[in-house]
């Protein structure tokens, strides 16, 4: 007698509320380096709407280093980022220092 089952069977999770919206929260990510002997400093701004938003500040280094601001809130609404709300924002850096 055959089994009608083919393999082992695959059990689908429910993804928690972090793994749905992590993904999809507005982050500053980018890539800097220096090019010469002062210190500088760089961080994401975000704006949405008329408000905007300062990620921390980070330290450049001679080599690429990458770093990563994520913004949990709208600076708009100061709120959690509504579905509507994270296609709008402008993320771009700002040099500190």
């Amino acid at each position: 007698m055959r089994s009608s089952r083919q393999g082992p069977r695959r059990r689908k999770r429910a993804a928690t509320a972090c793994q749905r919206w992590c993904g999809r929260l507005p982050d500053g990510m980018r890539v800097s380096r220096k090019d010469d002997a002062a210190t500088h400093e760089v961080r994401s701004k975000l704006k949405s709407g008329a408000a905007t938003a300062d990620g921390a500040a980070h330290a450049m280094a001679a080599g690429y280093r990458y770093f990563r601001n994520i913004h949990k809130t709208d600076p708009e609404t100061a709120a959690a980022w509504a579905s509507g709300g994270v296609n709008g924002p402008q993320i771009g850096p700002e040099v500190v220092t």
